[in-house]
């Protein structure tokens, strides 16, 4: 994948200083904060956009997606069922880069970030340590 930085490097350096409780709240800013810049997000769109075509380019997508950048994200919450919660984080962000990015769904397009990390950043921060039902081992 074409990106502008190694991106787990980064996502590793976000996750040593972060509180566990605070994580989710951290990872909304910094996404917003990389994504609302149209130079840095043009490859990763890019890169959604195949993917959403291409089975070879799906796969690669989700195993660094959720291997490398989700997965060390959900590690260092150090919460039970990190699979599951890898894959909830996932519909998130995946969800919110091609709603307010791709298809420009509004009004949330053109929220300013603060706004979109105030309503998003909690339901992340629930996925990385809030309860999560998982009494027959999957959804």
């Amino acid at each position: 994948m074409d990106l502008p930085a190694n991106p787990a490097a980064i996502i590793e350096g976000l996750v040593e200083s972060a509180d566990p409780e605070e994580l989710g709240d951290q990872m909304i800013r910094f996404m917003l904060n990389v994504w609302d810049n149209e130079e840095d997000r043009a490859p990763l769109v890019a890169i959604v956009r195949t993917a959403m075509s291409d089975d070879q380019a799906a796969t690669m997508v989700r195993e660094f997606a959720t291997k490398e950048i989700l997965g060390t994200i959900v590690k260092a919450a150090r919460s039970d069922n990190q699979e599951l919660r890898v894959t909830l984080l996932a519909s998130q962000v995946f969800g919110l880069l091609i709603m307010r990015y791709i298809l420009k769904l509004e009004p949330l397009a053109s929220a300013d970030a603060a706004t979109v990390a105030a309503a998003i950043g909690p339901t992340f921060q629930r996925y990385l340590t809030g309860p999560i039902s998982d009494l027959d081992g999957g959804l």
